[in-house]
């Protein structure tokens, strides 16, 4: 069984619901809030729609929306799953 340190981050990616598009986690825009400074607003690159986002599975190839999690899952750190993906193994 690999430790704590011999796994790796999955990157994390977003679907945004307003235009449909996946986009990794850095590739989304971020920039302060000009309500509340302590805040950061998060948009879309493709239809610059503000904070509409669902995260997405980590399973290769799958685009559903992730709803639950497990570590150490195929020796990455922790996985964000569709429910198809966490029962799966």
């Amino acid at each position: 069984m690999n430790t704590e340190a011999d796994l790796q981050d999955l990157p994390v990616t977003w679907r945004c619901t307003e235009c449909g598009h996946v986009h990794e986690n850095d590739a989304l825009l971020v920039a302060p809030n000009p309500f509340d400074p302590e805040q950061t607003l998060t948009g879309c690159p493709d239809c610059k729609e503000i904070g509409q986002f669902r995260e997405v599975c980590q399973a290769p190839g799958c685009r559903n929306d992730a709803t639950c999690g497990k570590p150490n899952w195929r020796g990455f750190r922790y996985a964000h799953l569709c429910g198809t993906h966490y029962s799966a193994d």
